[in-house]
């Protein structure tokens, strides 16, 4: 989208004028009782949308009922695919209008097995060894 465009891009236009939304944040639940269910409430009321994280205490159907309009579902894929595919039925179900497919966590590479011959693991545990600064 060039810098002269006054038209929101067309993922934007589906939710409204608002360039804003609410990111996916894992366990608001623990925070504040019904963190999730208050969040979704105070992106509609504001007109911007909402994205629910897989990590939610709250569920998919606890936030849709609490909304009219749809929210974005935020989904990391797990290792068990019928888990995966519940999520995903239970997203399309509730009116998701975006699945967020997240590919930050962390993976165990395939050098893992072969770390013991890497010659920095000598100066990493001596670095270990040395005291640290207080503050």
């Amino acid at each position: 989208m060039s810098r002269s465009s006054s038209s929101p891009p067309t993922s934007w236009a589906r939710t409204g004028p608002s360039r804003w939304g609410s990111g996916p944040t894992g366990l608001t639940g623990l925070f504040h009782a019904n963190g999730e269910m208050l969040g979704a409430r105070a992106a509609q009321n504001f007109g911007v949308p909402f994205c629910l994280s897989t990590l939610s205490i709250g569920s998919i159907e606890d936030v849709r009922s609490v909304v009219q309009k749809p929210f974005w579902f935020q989904v990391y894929l797990m290792r068990d695919r019928g888990f995966n595919v519940e999520l995903l039925d239970r997203a399309k179900a509730a009116n998701c209008s975006a699945i967020m497919l997240t590919v930050d966590m962390p993976v165990q590479g395939t050098a893992a097995p072969r770390r013991q011959e890497w010659p920095l693991d000598s100066a990493a545990s001596h670095a270990e060894e040395m005291p640290s600064r207080s503050r």
